[in-house]
């Protein structure tokens, strides 16, 4: 945007409003000086809107800069976790952590996941292995180009991919409605990271769950991040094979139901009679 402001391919003298998404990110990743040059080329008497699910004090101090007499809206109590949201934690050494996201993957079923990893190189090699074991899973990370990351959220919205591997910043600004489930392969360096993570998901009134693996060992440093994001987190035994087969079966048995419910609500033919007395056979 800066550079054809720059050249004079865009003229932005006449922008009434201003909006500048994860305001606390792009300011704090130093993106400022690019923001102010596009700010200069807009008039004194715009709008300006930051819009961010956390606005740490220095933050607030910097946004002072670019507007007078501010309004502050919370849709939420600023700082406050989203209440549609349960969290769960789990107690895994790392050598169980991919066994671990597979139990929950199959938990989840075919509800939209978003999985988060730390690094970028992670959000690949994961996806990567989750698509070897029979997951719609595609990766989310810095590194893709803009169509690249367009087909990705294209095909994670459209079910096309039900899981989605991400970085904390690749993720920002990420708006699908029906996350079902956010998982933490790792925890967070803080607070507010947390909930921007778990934010991910129940959103626009749906609930939705957040759950985070994190090594036995880093359980006293979870605590802490958890404390400051005022959250609430129950630490369960991580689920077992069994359980997720007996969750599997339940689920296959309703899906089956459905459909023979709606079958026999159409009528049989002659087709579907023939069929059937081949298999009783």
């Amino acid at each position: 945007l800066l550079d054809h402001v720059k050249t004079g391919a865009l003229d932005l003298s006449c922008v009434k409003e201003l909006v500048l998404d994860e305001a606390d990110q792009m300011l704090d990743m130093g993106f400022r000086e690019e923001l102010e040059g596009i700010l200069d080329a807009t008039p004194e008497n715009r709008r300006t809107h930051l819009v961010s699910a956390t606005f740490p004090r220095g933050i607030q101090q910097l946004a002072a800069q670019y507007q007078n007499d501010a309004v502050t809206i919370e849709g939420t109590q600023l700082g406050a976790a989203n209440q549609d949201i349960e969290h769960r934690g789990h107690l895994v050494h790392n050598n169980n952590r991919y066994d671990t996201l597979v139990n929950l993957l199959l938990l989840a079923g075919d509800e939209r996941t978003l999985v988060f990893v730390e690094r970028r190189a992670d959000a690949v090699i994961v996806a990567e292995k989750l698509e070897a074991d029979g997951f719609s899973a595609m990766p989310l990370s810095g590194e893709l180009a803009q169509n690249q990351r367009d087909r990705t959220m294209d095909a994670f919205r459209s079910g096309r991919a039900m899981v989605l591997v991400a970085t904390d910043v690749a993720a920002r600004g990420l708006d699908v409605p029906d996350v079902s489930t956010v998982i933490h392969t790792a925890p967070c360096i803080d607070g507010q990271v947390y909930t921007h993570r778990s934010g991910r998901t129940g959103r626009a009134g749906r609930s939705g769950q957040s759950i985070l693996l994190s090594p036995p060992g880093r359980r006293y440093k979870v605590n802490r991040i958890l404390k400051e994001a005022k959250v609430e987190l129950t630490w369960l035994p991580v689920p077992t094979a069994k359980e997720v087969q007996k969750k599997i079966s339940k689920r296959a048995r309703v899906t089956l139901q459905n459909e023979l419910t709606t079958a026999l609500e159409q009528g049989s033919t002659d087709h579907h009679l023939t069929h059937a007395e081949e298999l009783l056979a």
